[in-house]
């Protein structure tokens, strides 16, 4: 959220009452930057950190609370296998079709354990060397392996 709405948002959600919201943060320049500000701002009893896009707004309490207990077993992320033809394209040309067996699109809601979740950020922020750093995950079970 950009910080000129952050206030607006706060007033808001207090109207309404919305016991679930903890905080309303400012997002960053990037998605890691934002959701590093959001780790920052967790209370000191949260088990389980859940990252959402706010571009998919009509998420279901369903999904949230499937990828929550998920998380709490380590990590865990939502997704759908591709179904759509890959193709390897370099310099324009068609060189391959990427076979779909085994593939699938990762998604918002996100989540994982609290504490490794905050550790694992810090570490990342202090070992980045690349301006657009990514998390990866093996999927294992019903959630993933995350490595930072």
């Amino acid at each position: 959220m950009p910080g000129a709405h952050v206030a607006a948002t706060r007033r808001l959600l207090a109207r309404t009452r919305v016991p679930k919201i903890v905080d309303v943060v400012a997002g960053g320049a990037d998605r890691q930057e934002s959701v590093w500000r959001g780790l920052q701002r967790l209370p000191g009893d949260a088990r389980v950190v859940i990252v959402h896009d706010a571009v998919r707004p009509f998420i279901t309490a369903d999904l949230v609370e499937r990828v929550r207990a998920a998380g709490a077993g380590g990590a865990a992320t939502c997704g759908m296998p591709v179904r759509e033809t890959v193709k390897r394209v370099t310099d324009g040309a068609v060189e391959a079709t990427i076979p779909r067996q085994g593939l699938w699109l990762t998604q918002t809601p996100q989540g994982l354990r609290a504490r490794p979740a905050v550790g694992g950020a810090r570490h990342r922020r202090a070992a980045m060397a690349s301006p657009a750093p990514t998390t990866r995950c093996w999927w294992s079970g019903s959630g993933c392996r995350w490595q930072w």
